[in-house]
This record gives C-alpha cells, sequence and structure tokens, in this order.
C-alpha cells in the first residue's frame, strides 16, 4: 500500500521478460534507493548506493535478492544479453 502523499510507477522492475543468466549486464543511473522491509515494501531512503546496486557502469546483476526502488533515474537504461547476442 502506498502511504506516501504522491502516487509511485508501480510495477516498472525487473520482470522475467528479461532472460537473467550470469552474463547479463545493466547500466542505469540512480541517485539513492529505497530499503525493502517487511512484506515487501519500500521502507527507508537511503541516498549512498551500495556497490552491487550501483549500475552507474555497465554492471552484472548481484547474486542475491534484489527488491528496491531507485530514485533519480533519467529514463535510461541499457540491458547487454551477450549470450543472447543483443543489448537493449
Amino acid at each position: 500500500t502506498n502511504q506516501g502523499a504522491e502516487t509511485l510507477p508501480f510495477g516498472t522492475g525487473w520482470h522475467p521478460y528479461f532472460p537473467l543468466s550470469p552474463q547479463t549486464r545493466i547500466q542505469a543511473q540512480a541517485s539513492g534507493y529505497w530499503l525493502e522491509r517487511e512484506q515487501w515494501l519500500a521502507g527507508e531512503f537511503c541516498e549512498q548506493l551500495p556497490q552491487e546496486l550501483d549500475f552507474s557502469q555497465l554492471a552484472p546483476l548481484p547474486h542475491q535478492w534484489v527488491n528496491n526502488g531507485f530514485a533519480g533515474w533519467n529514463g535510461q537504461a541499457r540491458i547487454e544479453q551477450p549470450q543472447e547476442g543483443y543489448a537493449i
């Protein structure tokens, strides 16, 4: 449940529409993120991105559960799937 005064763009996270393999790489700018709290909801906001969630340079996804919202995204992202022979 969104308890804030502003609407949020729910449903814009990583989805199975993109295959995930050890070779998958992603790049996207962010200026902060929300920690996940109980019931998979957004919790405390953090301005400092940990290294495993900093995708400012092309990087693999971490080998852990990622269920966070990110702030400061400029609307551009890159996903590379070298094993499939494409990037978007």
